[in-house]
């Protein structure tokens, strides 16, 4: 997936049942940026929302409403964002945050793998989380 310049949100490949791939109508218009992952796509548009969905088409958005204005997204074994103001969140595809393990203030950029989490704070420092089962984090 990519989103254009235009706004638009192009897709294509298919799923894991060979469907051709999709994107809902709210995601086609207004997008400033795309993350994705095995268990979910997030459509961030310029409004600060987030469109989302997850296998078999299904709608993930009400999982990330009550957010403020978003400046990032980032998809990985759970769903990472970055509000304007620079504050981190966490989570689940069923709208459960995740505790974070330190102060979720003051950071520029986010980066999230399967089973880690980056985080960029205005001082140049990066906070990593996540399981570390193999020292990723």
């Amino acid at each position: 997936m990519v989103a254009e310049r235009t706004g638009g949100l192009v897709a294509w490949g298919t799923d894991q049942s060979y469907h051709p791939a999709w994107v809902p109508p709210e995601a086609r218009r207004d997008v400033v940026a795309v993350a994705a992952s095995g268990l979910l796509v997030m459509a961030l548009k310029d409004d600060g929302s987030v469109v989302a969905w997850g296998s078999s088409r299904r709608d993930l958005s009400p999982a990330f409403s009550g957010l403020p204005p978003l400046a990032s997204v980032a998809a990985g074994g759970s769903a990472l964002l970055l509000s304007r103001d620079g504050r981190v969140f966490q989570r689940w595809t069923d709208g459960t945050d995740v505790a974070l393990p330190f102060s979720p203030d003051g950071f520029l950029a986010i980066a999230a793998g399967w089973r880690h989490q980056l985080a960029l704070r205005t001082s140049g420092e990066v906070v990593a989380w996540g399981d570390n089962q193999n020292g990723e984090a």
